[in-house]
């Protein structure tokens, strides 16, 4: 159940005939030639403060606009509707946003397609939006999953339904899909916080801060008793005691990671200029005395250049810091990173029925069914033809001279150490990186565990589970399943086990008794 405060609705269809009410406040705009077409509106709780702002109604635009006092200032907040018919040039979207003033979220129907905020497509118009955006500085607020989801079977949704804001910092919005409806047009919910939210970051056990010192001397504690692996679940006891071992030590070695909140630190400077001013304007406040007015605007306009070139510096410190090499943790391409870029998009499937896989859960499912129709067993029915074969197959002497006699902890540590530290980890997010950090006691806890695997010819389910990746294949239609190709993540252990991994360091011994 969402609690909603402010509603904005595009294509109402009203007329100065029609009478529709909602618990609270509802304010609406009809099309010019008061025909039931277009329109927007908005549903806004009565207990919010807010007033009215002039409707701005146009043959091309149809917008109500509110205007909401928030915990900064007043912000316009604007439901519009663009007709799909018009042409809109970049001046006309320039004059609508410059009435909203200097702090607004509009969001509606802009019928405007183009891939930096989500859409399959770059239209004329889109280009024209676009460019206006980019010109007076604003912000695209989307969640880059299709709003508009056509009836007609031979059209594919797409993004039309979004939200443009100015004066409102990106890490404060928060923008999120909605299926609970069943129209053509999904909602999306805007979130407006009062301080900076945290985006949903990468689960990973380590960064650049990891201790490794204190990591080896964690596992090392850990490995130091030998283990018994005389039978299949004691072996499939010591992988989950490995695993939990490693991922203990990296947590505990990994320092939390630390706020983006800004340094609210002031200069003594600055917070001197501060206390004359507040001195004055209570002076000011007191008496009314002209001069002390007099005195209260120069004392602002000092702070204010005081404050301008203070933040001009820091941003000038900043940018001559940036660097590309791994001494500054590539600053630089972290930098560009944050700037204005499209948004994520996360397509439908369409699922064999024709229908659309909208959430994850939804889209996982579909890709679940496709990959169980695609990838089958080899069929085995207890014939004696198969049953041969497989006989054949296991006393194959090419077969038994591969099979390997034990292997070395040296044989292990050359093998990991090789490997590839940047390679992506599996379910259990232990990376290449960490088993490169294992102290002896690890290596040789992991060398009798290969050997007990070889010797009992079992191998734990623990590392028979995969994460799939799904990933798009050049040229090819997003909304299909046969577009994606899967990519399967192991854990990192039992490529170790495989003869035709490696050549001259394989981790079989050639060596006969």
């Amino acid at each position: 159940m969402h609690r909603i405060d402010v509603l904005l609705i595009s294509e109402t269809h009203f007329t100065s005939k029609s009478h529709f009410s909602l618990p609270g406040y509802m304010y609406h705009t009809d099309h010019p030639d008061n025909k039931a077409h277009g329109g927007s509106a908005v549903f806004i709780r009565s207990n919010i403060r807010h007033h009215v702002l002039q409707h701005y109604c146009k043959n091309y635009i149809q917008a109500t606009n509110v205007v909401v006092t928030d915990w900064i200032s007043d912000i316009t907040i604007s439901a519009l509707y663009c007709p799909p018919r018009f042409t809109i040039k970049e001046s006309e979207f320039s004059n609508f946003f410059q009435s909203l003033g200097g702090r607004f979220i509009a969001g509606g129907d802009y019928n405007a397609k183009h891939m930096f905020w989500g859409s399959r497509l770059v239209l004329p118009r889109r280009r024209e939006l676009l460019k206006c955006i980019q010109i007076r500085n604003m912000n695209m607020v989307s969640s880059g999953q299709p709003t508009y989801w056509p009836t007609d079977k031979r059209k594919i949704p797409d993004v039309v339904d979004f939200c443009v804001s100015k004066g409102i910092a990106k890490n404060v919005i928060l923008c999120q899909s909605c299926w609970d409806l069943s129209s053509d047009h999904s909602p999306i919910i805007v979130e407006l916080h009062t301080i900076p939210q945290e985006r949903a970051r990468k689960c990973v056990l380590h960064n650049n801060r990891t201790n490794w010192s204190l990591f080896r001397e964690l596992t090392d504690k850990a490995f130091q008793e030998p283990v018994s692996l005389k039978s299949e679940d004691e072996i499939t006891e010591a992988v989950l005691y490995f695993n939990k071992s490693v991922q203990d030590a990296v947590w505990s070695s990994t320092p939390p990671p630390q706020s983006r909140n800004l340094d609210t630190h002031v200069p003594k400077h600055i917070f001197d200029k501060i206390i004359k001013k507040r001195r004055i304007r209570k002076r000011w406040q007191t008496t009314r005395d002209p001069v002390a007015k007099k005195q209260l605007n120069h004392a602002n306009r000092q702070l204010k250049h005081v404050l301008e070139k203070d933040c001009n510096d820091g941003f000038h410190n900043y940018l001559t810091g940036l660097d590309t090499t791994a001494s500054s943790d590539y600053s630089l391409w972290k930098a560009t990173r944050r700037l204005k870029r499209p948004v994520n998009v996360s397509p439908p499937i369409r699922k064999p029925e024709g229908t659309w896989a909208r959430t994850d859960q939804e889209k996982a499912r579909t890709f679940s069914e496709h990959l169980s129709n695609v990838f089958t067993p080899h069929p085995y029915d207890g014939s004696p033809e198969d049953a041969a074969e497989i006989t054949n197959h296991s006393n194959n002497p090419k077969d038994t001279q591969e099979m390997p006699l034990k292997f070395t902890k040296t044989e292990v540590a050359r093998i990991i150490r090789k490997s590839d530290p940047k390679k992506a980890p599996g379910y259990d997010l232990i990376t290449n990186r960490i088993l490169q950090e294992l102290p002896e006691s690890g290596i040789t806890f992991l060398t009798s565990l290969f050997n007990a695997m070889t010797r009992l010819q079992f191998f734990p389910l623990e590392w028979k589970v995969a994460q799939i990746v799904m990933l798009l294949k050049p040229e090819r239609q997003p909304e299909e399943t046969k577009s994606y190709r899967p990519i399967v993540c192991f854990p990192s252990y039992p490529k170790y086990m495989n003869p035709y991994c490696y050549n001259e360091s394989c981790l079989y011994s050639k060596r006969r008794s």
